[in-house]
This record gives C-alpha cells, structure tokens and sequence, in this order.
C-alpha cells in the first residue's frame, strides 16, 4: 500500500470541487483540439487545488498532481487509463503548457469569484464586508519596456481570501479611487 502525499486542502469539498469545475469549463480552451487528452477544467482544477495546498511552481504543480490519491483525481475530471482503470493525472509539462496559454487575468477572474463564493457568507445584521486593498510591486518581473510590475489586491478581512487583484501602470502613493478597480461585487 503507497502512501499518498497530497495535502489536505479545507477548500475543496466535492460540491465546491463541481462549482470550480463548471466555472473552469466556461473557459474556451486555447489548446488544438488534436492530441488533446485532458480536459481543461481538469488541468485548471488540478492547478488550483494544488496551490491551494502549497504548490508555488509548475513542477511543484505537477508533483502535486502525480501524488494526488485517486479520489481526488476522480473529483477534478481526470481521465482513466484505458488498460489499467485508474485516473491518471497530467504531465507537469502538460500543466505548465496549458496554463501558460491562457490569459492570466482571465484566470485570475474566475479563480478569484471562485474563492469568493468559498468564503465566508458575512451576517446581514453585521453591515458591510470590511475589504483592505493592499499593493504590491513584483519582484524580478519585468514588462517589455522594462517597467515593473505593480499590484493592487482586494482582500477580504473576515476570510483573508483574495477576492480581486489587477495589474496597474504605476506604483501610485495613495488609492483614492482604487473601488473604481473592482467589479461591483467587492
């Protein structure tokens, strides 16, 4: 008997793994339809969990993936292998290729709306969610013109959940219009 090294993630529920699934089936698929042997909701999925269990890299991504039990293979829509009945995970190659094909931004949306359903309901009585936004600049990321990368993240306080994030042009000193960012949920 193997032993499994997948982290536990208090996310993912069955019903909540479903949600993220047809969330990340919206999304057109950027791959040629030939050769394609994983769905995209399934890589996305894999993706997901496995940063939300510690995964800080593509290989770690698919390490994750290659250690993942069974179960959780079978809740992310992973495909049997045809001979031996058993879901078989991506490749890390396969992981980091897809993924790096689509809009980061355009993932990040429905990741963060994701995380958002996921979080805490806050009390009707309590008023109005307390948000702080927060900035931040990249570091070692560069744009074609050699500018930095600049942040702006809204986090929710009773959850600590990211519950947007955008790229901005500058690094400014003050948000005095940083709501005008966000979609109208926040």
């Amino acid at each position: 008997m193997s032993v499994q090294s997948a982290t536990f993630c208090p996310l993912l529920t069955e019903g909540s793994c479903q949600d993220l699934l047809a969330r990340f089936a919206a999304v057109d698929d950027p791959r040629h339809a030939r050769g394609v042997r994983h769905q995209v909701q399934t890589i996305l999925a894999i993706a997901a969990a496995a940063v939300l269990c510690g995964a800080r890299s593509f290989a770690a991504v698919g390490e994750w993936a290659c250690d993942a039990p069974q179960w959780v293979l079978e809740a992310v829509g992973a495909r049997r292998h045809r001979l031996h009945g058993r879901f078989v995970a991506p490749h890390e190659a396969t992981l980091r290729r897809t993924i790096q094909a689509f809009d980061a931004e355009l993932l990040d949306a429905v990741i963060s709306e994701w995380l958002a359903t996921q979080a805490a309901v806050p009390d009707a009585d309590a008023g109005l969610p307390a948000v702080a936004a927060d900035g931040k600049t990249l570091r070692g990321a560069r744009r074609a013109d050699g500018s930095q990368v600049h942040l702006l993240s809204a986090i929710g306080h009773d959850s600590g959940v990211v519950l947007a994030q955008r790229e901005i042009a500058a690094r400014p000193t003050r948000f005095p219009s940083w709501h005008r960012c966000w979609p109208a949920w926040i």
